[in-house]
């Protein structure tokens, strides 16, 4: 019931962060959404900002409006709908989050990836040595991987794949072996 559209999901303390929101499946709701309040909820779903109630013409299917997040500390901002009905009654809708961070934690983020590619080139230059035939003996290449201390993680998966994951570069690397 709720869509961000046009923004980021992360935001850097500090920075402008307007984004357009978007309340969205209105028109498959019974009894029909007369408003729709945009909000800002805790990690229980409870209310802690109202930032600005939209009514909903009779028949339509969304609704959208901008809104500005206090970017001064970092944090989860987690964002929902609160549709109210003719009855007075309402309804919230799932959450969505918005991370605000640290130009600190982008940083550290940064040199972490780096380093973690780095550590990925050197064990594929390793690998490509000592293991030429990867695929001949899928058993005996994910041991040789799950004994290197820069490997996070190796499976295995039947006799034509494995993967494998080094620590900190953020990508698992798929192998699919075709063995005549």
């Amino acid at each position: 019931m709720i869509g961000l559209r046009g923004a980021p999901e992360e935001y850097v303390t500090g920075t402008k962060a307007s984004l357009t929101v978007e309340a969205s499946g209105l028109d498959s709701v019974v009894p029909p959404v007369t408003s729709v309040t945009f909000v800002e909820v805790d990690a229980r779903g409870k209310v802690k900002k109202r930032f600005a109630t939209v009514p909903v013409p009779a028949g339509a299917t969304e609704v959208t409006t901008e809104l500005t997040l206090d970017t001064s500390t970092a944090r989860t901002v987690r964002l929902s709908v609160e549709a109210r009905f003719g009855d007075g009654s309402t309804r919230g809708s799932d959450t969505r989050e918005v991370t605000i961070v640290t130009p600190a934690f982008v940083e550290a983020r940064r040199k972490g990836y780096e380093e973690g590619s780095r550590r990925w080139q050197a064990l594929d230059q390793r690998f490509t040595q000592e293991i030429p035939t990867p695929c001949a003996d899928i058993a005996a290449t994910v041991a040789w991987l799950r004994a290197q201390p820069e490997v996070e993680s190796a499976h295995g998966t039947g006799h034509h794949n494995y993967d494998y994951r080094v620590k900190g570069s953020g990508i698992t690397n798929l192998v699919n072996c075709h063995n005549p």
